[in-house]
């Protein structure tokens, strides 16, 4: 019982780094996407 709850509690614990991991990526994308169309628009311009 105490080894099947560890190995829960660890794939949730890798489950939530993942889904940190992702957001992270997420946030970085959109900012990278963003940085990326003001400075075509400045180019632009």
């Amino acid at each position: 019982m105490v080894v099947a709850a560890d190995v829960i509690a660890d794939v949730g614990r890798r489950e939530t780094l993942n889904m940190v991991v992702y957001c992270l990526l997420a946030v970085g994308v959109g900012v990278v996407s963003l940085v990326g169309a003001t400075f075509a628009s400045i180019v632009r311009d």
